[in-house]
């Protein structure tokens, strides 16, 4: 796969975030939208004499911010989490060796936020079969954090993702060029 060549080269230089999205948007790959203005501005809709003004430059035009519009949860997706939970996310990891001539996908996880949590680093993790979809047992970091799970997750979720994230999920075993 073209990703693990350009791991390969870069010796992980693709894990800063703007070139991963650059280089994902190049091979044609879907990935989180971006602006790309050179600043944004951000002012507070009550404070005076320049005190509730923000300004961030983007890594657009060399700065050190994605600027990002926000993303919400499907409807589907919402209706298995609490209230107030954040985007709640499908982690894919994938390996290469041998100087990146293919891969191989090592796990796929869905990050359920908890509720309150800005991100879903704050989250229980389920395992998802990368092939059918369906959500499987529950491996969440908490029991190394001494943190109970959330009583505003449901006991049990739907035995599968919503048809709608499906081609999402269901990747091949191994990935070559």
């Amino acid at each position: 796969m073209r990703v693990c060549m350009l791991l390969s080269l870069r010796r992980y230089g693709i894990e800063d975030k703007y070139v991963f999205l650059e280089e994902a948007r190049m091979l044609g790959l879907p990935c989180t939208p971006m602006l790309h203005d050179n600043f944004v501005v951000v002012k507070h809709r009550n404070e005076e004499g320049g005190l509730g003004y923000k300004s961030f430059s983007n890594a657009a035009g060399g700065g050190e911010w994605i600027i990002q519009p926000g993303l919400r949860n499907s409807k589907k997706i919402a209706e298995m989490l609490p209230l107030n939970a954040p985007l709640s996310t499908l982690r894919i990891v994938s390996s290469c060796a041998g100087g990146g001539a293919g891969g191989s996908l090592v796990a796929c996880v869905w990050r359920a936020g908890r509720a309150g949590a800005a991100t879903d680093h704050k989250s229980v993790l389920f395992d998802v079969d990368s092939t059918t979809g369906e959500v499987g047992c529950v491996c969440t970091p908490s029991t190394s954090l001494n943190l109970p799970l959330p009583p505003s997750l449901p006991p049990s979720l739907p035995p599968s993702l919503p048809p709608s994230l499906s081609p999402f999920v269901c990747l091949p075993q191994s990935m070559s060029t």
